[in-house]
This record gives C-alpha cells, structure tokens and sequence, in this order.
C-alpha cells in the first residue's frame, strides 16, 4: 500500500508547444531533484523505484532516462 507520495514542483509548464519545454539549466535541476528524492528513499531503506506512468505517455521516456543514468 502506498503510503506517501512525495511531490516537489520545480517549474511551471507553459501551453506553448513550439518551443523547448526544458532548457539545460532546467533538465539538470530536474535531474538534481530526482537524486535527492532517490537517496533520501534509498536512506530510509526502500530499495524499489518505480519511474513514469500518469497516462500521459511518458513511460519510454522515463524508462530511458534510468537507463541512462544507471
């Protein structure tokens, strides 16, 4: 059973589908972010990540961000 869902907003997303959503800067600070929530899991003995899926189609890319980051 989930017991907590940790949720931390880092930047707000516009409508404007033409441009880049994230620049540089951006992607790593979201990157940052997801570090620290991993360790801090990891120091509190979870041993389990479960990246992506809301049904929005972001599972590939979630799983390819772990691959390239493991």
């Amino acid at each position: 059973m989930l017991e907590e869902v940790r949720f931390r907003k880092v930047l707000l997303v516009g409508e404007n589908f033409r441009e880049p959503l994230l620049c540089q800067h951006e992607l790593y600070t979201l990157i940052q972010v997801g570090r620290e929530l991993a360790s801090q899991q990891i120091s509190e003995g979870h041993r389990l990540l479960i990246a992506g899926e809301m049904g929005i189609g972001n599972t590939s890319a979630s799983s390819a961000l772990v691959t390239a980051i493991t």
